[in-house]
């Protein structure tokens, strides 16, 4: 499913997705070498979300996970295609620190 964004057909008026922004397609070649040109090359988002693991408590914990754009929209946020990369510990969001937990990422 991840090369099958190369055959969809979309209107290049619209941006329907991901796919059709200006980003992506400034990232088929990167200082001249293909990069999503390639196929099998993924670009991935990091994400930091926030939650409560518990009902009825005002503790949060953070996780910060992958997902991979090439996949199709309806499928790319599934649980079985997100990579958790990481958690933060509560009892709440850190208020400045959290480059502290994404950096070793970047």
């Amino acid at each position: 499913q991840c090369e099958a964004w190369r055959k969809r057909g979309c209107d290049e008026n619209f941006m329907t997705d991901v796919y059709d922004g200006k980003i992506w397609k400034d990232w088929q070649k990167v200082s001249g070498v293909p990069y999503l040109e390639v196929p099998g090359n993924l670009l991935l988002m990091l994400n930091v979300d926030w939650f409560r693991p518990f009902k009825h408590t005002p503790y949060s914990a953070g996780v910060i996970y992958l997902v991979i754009q090439n996949l199709p929209r309806t499928v790319r946020f599934k649980p079985e295609n997100i990579i958790i990369v990481g958690t933060i510990p509560g009892p709440s969001e850190p208020k400045l620190h959290i480059i502290s937990y994404i950096k070793p990422m970047i």
